[in-house]
């Protein structure tokens, strides 16, 4: 099942809430994000830097980041027991293929490079030190 455009809508939400400075429900939204795909954290820590002059509302959004995770930790817990409790993340193979984000970049250029897509691996290292830049 593809998770993307459940994704891509809690993300939509979430800005609509930043918007409307709703920081805590922000960070609800995006642990629902994070929950779906772990690589959310990037728009938690995004965010986070957009309002470093504001520490209250950095804190309500952390707070609330911590909700769902949190309701999925106890899911796991009391479903797969105290051993699996990070069941999404250490049997990635039963969840599409679910990694964390920083190792998944490092299986797509692993990946892109068997495939002979080099013009794809260059346009999006590229992309990837523009943005650092």
């Amino acid at each position: 099942m593809a998770t993307e455009p459940v994704f891509i809508a809690i993300v939509l939400l979430a800005f609509y809430f930043q918007r409307l400075e709703k920081y805590f429900l922000v960070g609800v939204i995006l642990g629902l994000a994070f929950v779906i795909r772990p690589i959310g954290l990037v728009l938690l820590v995004g965010l986070g830097i957009l309002l470093i002059k504001k520490p209250g509302k950095v804190l309500k959004m952390v707070c609330g980041f911590g909700l769902p995770i949190f309701f999925l930790l106890v899911f796991n817990l009391v479903f797969f027991g105290k051993e699996n409790i990070l069941e999404q993340f250490t049997h990635g193979e039963r969840y599409g293929g679910l990694r964390l984000g920083f190792i998944q970049i490092f299986a797509d250029v692993r990946r892109t490079i068997s495939w002979g897509e080099y013009r794809t691996l260059f346009s999006g290292l590229g992309y990837i030190l523009l943005c650092i830049i």
